[in-house]
């Protein structure tokens, strides 16, 4: 099963429990080379601060690491789910699993429980990864509180970290993003940031045409209007349609209109 099958599967089904990107081919792999590197390597003062457990098992079943770093305000976890056979020697796309709510919160439901509820485990050659944040999760770096580096603590911490400990790929082929609502936003702005980092990015029932951080906890993660303009979905897509269209790169539920109307297909 390919990649877009797996998000194939998961999208639909995601959809019905809501109701549930021709550059020139030697800059193109250098960049893929570059980003490569710099996502399986820790350089940084910061980064070398990271404190990350060794795994246990939680009471749904979950393999389950805490997290501490300078990039959020609290103590935060990486649950993972691995497929229910694995192969010696293979490696495993990753769906990342991105949550709504801060912490453990699960008032709106929890994706992991739901792939497992599902058997995705069972039928999808892939690792299922649901990290946290310690704050309303947006996807973004505030302008001025170091505590709030959620993008940054997503791409140095949580992405690096599985591809060391589990046998995933580490390619963008093999890192695929699905959110709802806020991490609906969170999956489309990752990809968008990061084309040569992420595969794909699906969403649904997600707020992608906001053009001020006026609503949903916004405004304690963005700061300022300046800082949310450099995530702002509706900006992106414009930035990038033309390498976009055709790819079937960006999927999304309920929320198709609106992306057309910016010429994504």
């Amino acid at each position: 099963m390919t990649t877009d099958q797996i998000m194939w599967e998961i999208e639909n089904v995601g959809h019905a429990g809501a109701s549930q990107r021709h550059a020139i081919a030697a800059s193109q792999a250098v960049l893929v080379f570059t980003v490569s590197i710099f996502l399986a390597t820790v350089v940084s003062a910061e980064d070398r601060t990271v404190r990350i457990s060794d795994a246990t098992t939680d009471k749904d079943g979950f393999l389950t690491h805490t997290v501490e770093s300078p990039y959020q305000a609290g103590q935060t976890e990486i649950r993972v789910l691995l497929p229910e056979r694995l192969e010696q020697g293979k490696r495993y796309p990753v769906v990342y699993l991105l949550p709504v709510e801060a912490y453990n919160e699960s008032h709106y439901g929890s994706g992991l429980l739901e792939v497992k509820q599902h058997d995705f485990h069972k039928k999808c050659p892939a690792i299922f990864v649901a990290p946290t944040f310690s704050g309303t999760p947006w996807y973004a770096d505030h302008p001025t509180n170091p505590l709030i580096r959620q993008e940054t603590y997503f791409l140095n911490v949580v992405v690096p970290f599985i591809e060391r400990r589990y046998p995933a790929q580490r390619k963008a082929s093999g890192r695929l993003l699905l959110g709802f609502s806020k991490s609906g936003w969170g999956a489309f702005s990752l990809m968008l940031h990061y084309p040569d980092v992420f595969r794909r990015a699906a969403a649904w029932d997600a707020p992608l045409m906001k053009d001020k951080p006026n609503q949903y906890g916004m405004g304690d993660i963005f700061g300022t209007q300046e800082n949310f303009e450099k995530y702002q979905i509706a900006k992106l897509l414009e930035r990038h349609a033309t390498e976009l269209r055709g790819q079937k790169r960006l999927p999304a539920r309920r929320c198709r209109r609106n992306l057309r109307l910016r010429g994504v297909p």
